[in-house]
């Protein structure tokens, strides 16, 4: 048997029980050996590749239990399906062996991230760009080197966006850890030890761009849609939202100065009017939306980064999650329309404050949902970045397809041991591990490996031989001449809002007046002046909205339930009527039936839109649950087949 360029030393030999999947081993005197490590088993003319999981040590022997990882043919990796016996021989393998069999990626195309952990010889890993496209999770506890680890993954991307300009990468930076990747790496320890990987330190400012809220503030658009108010509002609040949404009608959008005077004059309950009032007025007074706001096409450029530095973001934590939502619901969109071309990456670190494992009906959790189920067919793929897998949605979580897990709490390994199969023999070693080195599972790799990740090259914003002032000062310069670029951007392109659906473009002529709602710009009425105005106002707004500004009944609340859900089912077209038809007169139908309606991205379009739901292989439409939420209380069976005949009605005309 040829063993040349597959095997180095011998360190010892299979004794004692043996089998299919695993065997124990003794190592030979004055060889070393380490959990992790990969082994190469020879006997029988057969080669496989083998794990060391435990070690033991007796008196002057070694001796190691190891799982077979699979038989080696043909230079590729297959199961093995006959067991080991006692006498074969153990080798350490090569290393361009074990890169040729376990990541499978070469150096031209591959994101060049670090070495192999547990092997004698210098094994470089390169992560296949690809598997990005099904999404990554990085996970790590204070101090394992989260978004050390990170940064080195985007050094690749910019190297790699150099040479092919076709992805721009969004970076929403909420503790101000990337804005030093303009800089080089000027830390001795870090410089010296980027010579064993063949790297030198480098800056990257000339394919960065840097939003921050002191030098080049990030204004969201002031024109408020209904999806866009469920951001301003935590969980426990969306009983609020709901009540702008009644306020705004039939309307598409509402200018926050209009939607604040409409809130100030309705004859809303006095504590739910003050609550909106103030929650709507901090929002209209903080400088966070302004008509010089940004849009996709001028933050998402191909072949450049974008750092969003979220640190003194307008309303705090509110304000970020805010932020956060309403960027990815830009980019999602766009991408949908087609304006977007190129793919596109969002990098999210701390990503459980955005997607939280607890709670319902959270919206801006829900648009990360969205995304990662439905982006990576439309070119929008996430970086997901948390310190406890156990805090983010496993919705989110079950559609990444690599995970990076550094340095880690027990119960948080347990989690992921739960989720990947992680083997928990390996999962223990990251309670234990130095900063910078992890565990990664991807769809490229035929095995997961432990990995040390390469130095940056670029600098970290405050670490050590870091020169903050002097940096601080190169960010702000980088700002600056992004605010300048979007500038002119804005000059050449003339902004086009595209026609309402349902509004119909008439001659000046037969054009009706239209009611205006005033801005004002005093500060929020007394009851007494909110009593008088909306004596004078009332009949001025009311043609514009199906209901005057007043509590509604729980029969109206009941019909424009309905009547909104109607309307979104409208949207998608007379393609699907015939599975909510089908819907309507069944309790629910199995999936495989429903495709024979409509095709499955529709369906998936069905459920993130929570128009139906997905139980057990089944669809059920989702009318009972979307009618509590705007009732407040449990829909009772005849409700439910009220609404059932309502809607049935509705869709029809």
């Amino acid at each position: 048997m040829n063993l040349e360029g597959i095997v180095r030393d011998k360190v010892g030999s299979i004794f004692g029980r043996a089998g299919v999947s695993e065997f124990s081993m003794q190592v030979e005197k004055n060889k070393t050996i380490q959990k992790g490590q990969f082994l190469v088993v020879v006997g029988d003319n057969r080669i496989l590749l083998a794990r060391v999981v435990d070690l033991e040590t007796r008196m002057t022997e070694t001796l190691a239990r190891c799982e077979i990882l699979g038989e080696i043919k043909e230079r590729q990796l297959v199961q093995n399906t006959k067991p080991v016996r006692a006498g074969y021989e153990v080798y350490n393998p090569t290393g361009d062996f074990l890169s040729n069999v376990i990541t499978r990626t070469s150096k031209e195309e591959g994101l060049y991230i670090g070495k192999i952990l547990t092997h004698p010889d210098f094994v470089p890993v390169y992560y296949n760009p690809k598997d990005l496209r099904v999404h990554v999770l990085v996970s790590a506890t204070t101090g394992g080197g989260k978004s050390y680890t990170l940064s080195v993954f985007i050094e690749e991307l910019i190297k790699r966006n150099i040479r092919r300009k076709d992805t721009s990468i969004l970076i929403f930076d909420v503790h101000d850890e990337y804005s030093g990747l303009i800089a080089e790496n000027r830390n001795k320890r870090q410089v010296e030890a980027l010579k064993e990987f063949g790297l030198e330190p480098t800056g990257f400012k000339e394919h960065i761009l840097i939003f921050d809220w002191e030098n080049n503030p990030p204004h969201l658009s002031p024109h408020l849609t209904p999806d866009r108010l469920m951001f301003i509002f935590s969980m426990k609040e969306l009983r609020l939202a709901f009540q702008l949404k009644q306020l705004m009608g039939d309307r598409t959008e509402m200018h926050i100065d209009d939607l604040f005077h409409l809130v100030s004059i309705s004859d809303l309950h006095f504590q739910t009017r003050q609550a909106l009032i103030s929650r709507i007025g901090s929002l209209r007074d903080s400088g966070f939306l302004a008509e010089d706001y940004i849009v996709p096409r001028e933050f998402c450029v191909p072949g450049k980064v974008t750092i969003f530095r979220l640190v003194g973001t307008p309303l705090g934590d509110l304000g970020i999650r805010f932020f956060v939502a309403d960027i990815v619901r830009q980019v999602f969109e766009a991408k949908k329309r087609g304006t977007l071309k190129q793919n596109i990456i969002l990098i999210v670190d701390e990503a459980h404050l955005f997607a939280p494992a607890k709670g319902k009906n959270d919206p801006v959790r829900e648009i990360l949902i969205r995304v990662a189920r439905e982006g990576r067919k439309m070119g929008v793929w996430l970086i997901l970045a948390t310190q406890s897998p156990r805090d983010l949605s496993d919705e989110i979580i079950i559609n990444c397809s690599t995970v990076i897990a550094l340095k880690m709490q027990r119960r948080d390994i347990s989690r992921l041991t739960q989720l990947f199969g992680i083997p928990k023999s390996l999962a223990e070693i990251l309670t234990k591990t130095q900063p910078g080195e992890c565990f990664i599972r991807a769809p490229s790799f035929t095995i997961p490996l432990m990995v040390r990740i390469r130095p940056r090259q670029s600098s970290e914003l405050k670490g050590e031989g870091v020169d903050v002032e002097a940096l601080e000062k190169e960010i702000k310069e980088v700002a600056i001449k992004t605010r300048k670029l979007i500038l002119e951007l804005k000059k050449r392109i003339v902004r086009k809002k595209e026609p309402k659906p349902a509004e119909k473009v008439l001659p000046p002529e037969q054009k009706p007046a239209q009611p205006t709602i005033p801005r004002p710009s005093t500060p929020p009425p007394t009851q007494t002046e909110t009593r008088a105005a909306a004596n004078q106002t009332k009949q001025v707004i009311a043609p514009q909205r199906p209901a005057p500004p007043r509590r509604l009944t729980a029969e109206e609340r009941f019909n424009y339930a309905i009547s909104t859900i109607a309307a979104q089912i409208k949207g998608y077209g007379s393609d699907i009527l015939n599975l909510i038809y089908a819907l309507l007169s069944n309790d629910s139908i199995p999936i495989e039936e429903a495709l024979q309606y409509v095709s499955e991205e529709i369906i998936e379009s069905l459920a993130a839109d929570r128009i139906i739901r997905i139980e057990d292989s089944n669809i059920k439409l989702n009318l009972d649950k979307r009618l509590e939420e705007y009732l407040g209380k449990r829909v009772s069976s005849l409700q439910l087949l009220v609404a059932k005949r309502k809607l049935r009605y509705l869709l029809k005309t």
